[in-house]
């Protein structure tokens, strides 16, 4: 079973995909730091972000695969991941960019849909 708190971010990281939302992005706190990005979607037309959305997702499939967990199947507990793009990492004072990076649910303290920050 997936727990409470995985649910809800699942539901939450593909709101800035939604119409009206678009220019929202997702504010994350982990124990690394304050992480703001996009999601990226399956259909995703940005080749860098496409690429690694597509290695993950495969993967994935093969991890359920050889574990025999069917695809409509969610990983239990906090297990898991998604991919953002335009993402910056804060820790501290320093700020590092990134063109995607591949979040885990375990890792996820809190989590935000805002408009950026001017």
């Amino acid at each position: 079973m997936q727990s409470l708190k995985k649910e809800i971010v699942s539901t939450l990281v593909f709101a800035p995909l939604c119409e009206g939302l678009e220019n929202y992005v997702l504010t994350i706190i982990t124990p690394a730091g304050i992480i703001t990005g996009k999601p990226v979607s399956p259909e995703e037309s940005a080749a860098d972000c496409k690429e690694v959305h597509d290695t993950v997702t495969k993967i994935a499939d093969d991890y359920r695969s050889e574990n025999s967990i069917p695809a409509e199947t969610s990983l239990d507990g906090n297990d898991g991941f998604f991919v953002l793009k335009d993402v910056q990492l804060v820790t501290g004072k320093t700020t590092h960019k990134f063109s995607t990076l591949i979040v885990f649910f375990d890792q996820i303290t809190a989590i935000s849909i805002s408009e950026p920050e001017a």
